[in-house]
C-alpha cells in the first residue's frame, strides 16, 4: 500500500473519529455546556456546566467550537449543579425542562425579549429566587411562573402584555417596577395593577390595596406557601377589605395570622378564598348587599375562607349580612372552633357547616324569628356548646332539621 494511500486512510480516521466525538453532541465552553440540537442546522441547548458561586453564568446567544458557530437556541433548566446569577442572552427563544425538586441556589435571573414568554410554572421551585428581569420584547407571565420563589426583585418591560395569576410568593417583595411606557400594566405602591381592569396582579406584603381599584386577581397576596408548616409564622396583622373592592378572586390572600378580618357593607365578595390561619375576629359589616357563599363556580360566586393550620381557632365571628345561596363559607373546618358567632339585625337565617362553635348570639329584635341550621350533610360535627341571645332564647334554633329548644 502506497504513502498516498495510507495519508487518505488516516485523514479518513482522523475525519471518522472527529466526526463520533461530535456526533457524541455534547461539549463545554468556560461556564456553559451544550448539547447539539441539529448538526445541520448548527443548533444547540445550553446549561450551566459548573458551580460558580463567585460568577455570573452567561448563557450566550452563538458559541464557537472547533472552529463552527452555533446558535444557542434554548436553555435547559433540569440541572442540579448549582447557579447564583443567571444571565441568559437575547436571541434564545425557548426554555426547556423544569425543576422536580427543590432548587435553592439561583439568586437572580435575567431573561431576554427573543423568549416572548415565560411558560406555566417554569421556575416553580426556585425557591431561592429573589430578584427577575425580563428583556423588552417578552409579553407574557403564564400562572405560577414563579410560584414557589420568594422574589424580592421584579422588574417588567414595556412590552409585557399578559401577566398569569399566582405569579409569586409576596412575602418578602420589595420592588415591583414596570415600565413607564407599558400600556397594559402599572405599579403603586410595589403592588402590580391591571390597567384595563383595575385589578391587583401581585400585592404588597404590607397588604396594601390601592383606592382606585375594584378587584383582586388569584394569588395577589400570597405570603408564603401553605404546605410549609415549619416555616417561621409571621406576627398577626388586620386585613382590611376597602369599599371599593367588588370581587376577590380565587386563594387571592394566604395569610400566616390575622388580628381582624373586616369586609365592609358596601362590597359584594364573588368567587374568593381567603386562606389563613390563627384568627382573632371576621367581621362582616351590617348592610344590605348579600354575603355569598356557595361553592366553587356557581353561579353566584362564593367566598370563602381555608384554614391553613391543623388546628384553627376564631374568637369571633360577626355576620353583619345575609349569605346567600348553598355550601358553607369554611371550606377545611374540621379543626375549625369558633368561640363565639354573633349574627348581626339584618340576618333571619343562618346556615353553615362550621365545626365546633361555642356560642351563638342573635342581635335580632326578634330573635325568636332567626333560624339556625347546620347542613345535615357534613360529616364528622361536634356538638354545639349553647346558643345564646341578646334579649330571649333563641326559640326557632333548627338543627338537622329538627326544632330544639335552645
Amino acid at each position: 500500500m502506497n504513502h498516498k494511500v495510507l495519508l487518505l486512510l488516516g485523514l479518513a480516521m482522523c475525519y471518522t473519529l472527529s466526526g463520533m466525538a461530535q456526533a457524541d453532541g455534547k461539549f463545554s465552553e468556560g461556564l456553559v455546556k451544550y448539547t447539539v440540537l441539529s448538526a445541520n442546522d448548527m443548533t444547540v441547548s445550553a446549561t450551566w456546566a459548573e458551580n460558580a458561586p463567585e460568577d455570573v453564568v452567561v448563557i450566550p446567544a452563538t458559541v464557537e467550537h472547533n472552529g463552527q458557530t452555533y446558535s444557542v437556541t434554548s436553555v435547559d433548566l433540569s440541572n442540579d449543579i448549582p447557579v447564583y446569577q443567571l444571565v441568559v442572552s437575547e436571541g434564545i427563544t425557548a426554555i426547556e425542562g423544569v425543576k422536580k425538586e427543590e432548587y435553592p441556589y439561583l439568586k437572580r435571573l435575567e431573561l431576554p425579549g427573543s423568549l416572548r414568554e415565560i411558560p406555566y410554572g417554569k421556575f416553580r421551585n426556585f425557591t431561592g429566587l429573589e430578584e427577575v428581569s425580563l428583556g423588552e420584547g417578552m409579553e407574557s407571565l403564564d400562572n405560577n411562573c414563579f410560584m414557589g420563589c420568594r422574589l424580592r426583585r421584579l422588574s417588567i418591560p414595556a412590552s409585557i402584555r399578559k401577566i398569569g395569576a399566582s405569579l409569586c410568593y409576596i412575602g418578602r417583595m420589595e420592588e415591583i417596577n414596570v415600565h413607564p411606557d407599558n400600556p397594559y400594566y402599572y405599579s403603586q405602591n410595589n403592588t402590580l395593577i391591571d390597567k384595563e381592569h383595575q385589578s391587583v396582579v401581585l400585592g404588597n406584603r404590607d397588604l396594601f390595596i390601592p383606592d382606585n381599584v375594584t378587584s383582586i386577581g388569584s394569588g395577589a397576596y400570597m405570603m408564603f406557601d401553605k404546605t410549609d408548616y415549619l416555616r417561621e409564622k409571621e406576627a398577626p396583622r388586620d386585613l382590611i377589605i376597602p369599599n371599593n373592592i367588588t370581587w376577590v378572586n380565587i386563594g387571592s390572600f394566604t395569610i400566616d395570622s390575622i388580628g381582624t378580618l373586616r369586609i365592609p357593607n358596601t362590597t359584594m365578595l364573588d368567587l374568593g378564598w381567603i386562606d389563613f390561619g390563627a384568627v382573632k375576629e371576621i367581621v362582616i359589616e351590617d348592610g344590605d348587599t348579600p354575603f355569598y357563599y356557595t361553592p366553587l363556580m356557581a353561579s353566584e360566586g362564593c367566598f370563602r375562607f381555608y384554614d391553613v393550620n391543623a388546628k384553627t381557632d376564631i374568637e369571633t365571628i360577626y355576620i353583619g349580612r345575609n349569605k346567600q345561596g348553598s355550601g358553607n363559607m369554611f371550606g377545611t373546618s374540621n379543626n375549625l372552633t369558633v368561640h363565639k358567632l354573633v349574627i348581626g339585625p339584618k340576618v333571619t337565617v343562618f346556615v353553615d357547616n362550621m365545626h365546633t362553635i361555642k356560642a351563638i348570639y342573635s342581635l335580632s329584635e326578634n330573635p325568636e324569628q332567626v333560624t339556625i341550621g347546620f347542613n345535615s350533610n357534613f360529616y364528622n360535627r361536634r356538638i354545639l356548646s349553647q346558643y345564646l341571645c341578646r334579649d330571649a332564647a333563641l326559640r326557632s334554633c333548627r338543627h338537622q332539621g329538627t326544632l330544639y329548644g335552645c
